[in-house]
């Protein structure tokens, strides 16, 4: 109980550090935190931007939606997201694309809320994109790895099962226990993917985790911490849910006070001819969309905070801290006196680094 409260004195309790002794109350501030409406519009607008692309690769007929349609009535408008995959090759290299958007988006947005949740401070857009770019590798290495040995699991157990014809009474005998056990494995790779695929994003956004240790970390919390796990999530819905609704009202009002102004003044087939229109008709259909992604990786680096610090023991405030910028320090060189003795030369004063906006561009004040 101690542990939590800090600063008392002559029994009075001068502050409560809630996240310690109610670590679920993390999910608060996540809330809080996901409702960033500039990130949640960077997000709706990289959303749309790619749909806009995808209605480019795909029947436009089939798969969605003029302007015409949308200030039809509510049964017959039809929604603006499409979900028929392309096969082609624009589709192939399309998704390619669109799956590493979402990858650096995704890193970005969970490295800003890592720095808040851990030190209470904040992070620029640049600086939590320059973090993602430059640990991307990273978590496409720890999506790959578990993805990879899925893949060849599910290969093995279709060629043993195609190939040895189970009825045969020895192959079955010899084999049977083996395909078991593989199966059991995959079946759990699986689970474990699916479960915490978020927390892979986590652990290379709070602790610069490389792609084993990532992956290591995500199975560890999902399956030695279970109900901690469920716990977390369920409540974290719970808090997405209700953030949803009322970022699906906003869409909604925002949709119908747009449109209203359209209708009755000019033909729908005129607004159909201004792509610049549906572009921004879409973007307020997509809005509940780009908070659900704010929403869930947020709430994951939150979640991952909780399960390390159930699990490992680490405090909820330690995160990875980019020492780029600090100034170098090194010990002291070793030098001989007269007599041959070592002893320490005094360590030069280093003057903190000065920007190039401190400056005026022109260099350092103390260079002269």
């Amino acid at each position: 109980m101690l542990k939590g409260i800090t600063d008392i004195d002559e029994g009075t309790i001068r502050r409560v550090d809630w996240q310690e002794l109610i670590p679920a109350s993390l999910l608060v501030r996540a809330f809080s935190l996901a409702c960033s409406w500039p990130r949640i519009l960077l997000a709706t607008f990289v959303a749309t931007l790619l749909h806009a692309c995808y209605l480019r690769l795909v029947d436009v007929k089939s798969a969605t939606v003029s302007v015409a349609s949308l200030l039809q009535t509510s049964d017959q408008a039809t929604c603006p997201v499409a979900f028929r995959l392309p096969t082609d090759g624009y589709g192939i290299v399309y998704l390619a694309v669109a799956a590493l958007v979402v990858a650096i988006m995704g890193l970005a947005w969970s490295r800003s809320a890592a720095v808040a949740i851990a030190s209470s401070s904040r992070v620029s857009l640049f600086g939590s994109l320059r973090y993602a770019l430059a640990h991307l590798r990273a978590l496409l290495g720890a999506i790959c790895l578990p993805t990879v040995l899925i893949l060849l699991l599910d290969l093995l157990m279709i060629f043993v099962r195609g190939d040895g014809g189970f009825g045969s009474g020895w192959l079955l005998t010899l084999l049977a226990p083996v395909v078991a056990l593989v199966a059991l494995v995959n079946t759990v790779l699986k689970l474990g993917l699916l479960l915490g695929f978020p927390l892979l994003v986590a652990a290379v956004a709070v602790d610069k985790c490389d792609a084993f240790d990532a992956v290591a970390r995500m199975f560890s919390y999902v399956f030695q911490r279970p109900l901690h796990f469920v716990f977390y999530v369920l409540l974290a819905a719970l808090f997405g849910a209700v953030g949803l609704a009322a970022a699906t009202c906003v869409s909604e009002i925002a949709h119908a006070s747009l449109t209203s102004g359209f209708v009755g003044k000019q033909s729908p087939a005129t607004f159909s001819a201004a792509p610049w229109l549906q572009f921004w008709l879409n973007f307020l259909l997509i809005l509940p969309l780009g908070f659900a992604f704010t929403y869930l990786v947020t709430a994951a680096t939150a979640i991952y905070f909780m399960l390390r610090r159930s699990l490992d023991g680490t405090p909820i405030d330690v995160c990875y801290q980019n020492d780029a910028h600090r100034p170098k320090r090194s010990l002291a060189p070793v030098l001989q006196d007269e007599q041959g003795a070592p002893v320490l030369a005094e360590p030069a004063v280093q003057n903190p680094p000065v920007t190039h906006a401190e400056s005026g561009g022109q260099g350092s004040p103390h260079a002269k």
